[in-house]
């Protein structure tokens, strides 16, 4: 984790960034961006695909790059003065605690 590399949404409201997402659903990550005013152009690439130099923008680009911290992870030794990461929280559906305990003890009584 490089807390140096992280932002808030709330830090780039207005801003035209670049997005990539190698992750299960890139246009959630991209929809969540633009729902928070910011003007992007997305990137996806496959859910675990390795991430190369190629992937990043061209040196000179002002706009800032934006990733999920899992993707930030994969490019932690090609990032750039301008690449961010975004933390991402998992919010659970009030429901699941008592689903999970409902099959867990549907495997438990076989």
């Amino acid at each position: 984790r490089a807390p140096e590399r992280e932002r808030t949404l709330a830090s780039l409201a207005g801003q035209r960034v670049l997005a990539m997402a190698g992750i299960g659903n890139p246009g959630r990550f991209f929809a969540r961006l633009r729902a928070a005013g910011l003007e992007v152009e997305g990137r996806a690439f496959p859910d675990h695909q390795r991430c190369r130099p190629a992937d990043l923008p061209p040196v000179g680009d002002p706009r800032p790059l934006l990733m999920t911290e899992k993707d930030a992870v994969k490019l932690a030794g090609l990032a750039r003065d301008h690449c961010w990461y975004l933390p991402v929280e998992a919010e659970l559906d009030p429901g699941f605690d008592h689903r999970l305990d409902v099959l867990l003890k549907g495997f438990a009584d076989g």
